[in-house]
């Protein structure tokens, strides 16, 4: 599944799957980059998701996945996925040195509310040194690592 950011919302397009499935079923999400090649960088995000059932809000998301990717036509079958905006309640980013970083630094943000276009704020931040990176005072905690 590739997401497509549109203004302050976050979409994707799914196929019929399990997947698509558990979402109707349920609405609850994780989804995370692929790692890298020369280190264990990751995000994720955390949430809910919901169908979109508004043909306008499906063809302007279409016209912005196709864009992104340089394609002038869909590919077969494109019609028959489902618009899914995802509410993003929690996201974790994760930064190393490299592979087998043995301190990798964790930051987490929760948001105050859980529909699209919330400001997210850092809620804790796993460094060695908590003045490193600005957040003491603020809402910024050293997280469990």
């Amino acid at each position: 599944m590739c997401p497509v950011i549109d203004g302050e919302a976050v979409y994707a397009f799914l196929i019929p799957s399990p997947k698509r499935s558990d979402l109707h079923r349920d609405g609850r999400y994780a989804m995370h980059s692929f790692p890298a090649d020369n280190n264990e960088d990751a995000f994720s995000m955390m949430g809910s998701a919901a169908r979109v059932p508004d043909r306008r809000v499906w063809d302007v998301v279409a016209a912005r996945f196709l864009a992104e990717r340089k394609w002038s036509e869909p590919p077969p079958g494109f019609d028959q996925q489902e618009l899914f905006a995802f509410d993003i309640e929690t996201c974790l980013l994760t930064t190393t040195t490299g592979h087998g970083d043995p301190h990798p630094k964790h930051t987490v943000w929760q948001a105050g509310a859980t529909h699209v276009g919330q400001r997210l704020e850092p809620l804790r931040v796993g460094t060695e040194d908590p003045e490193a990176d600005g957040t003491e005072g603020e809402k910024g905690a050293e997280a469990d690592q």
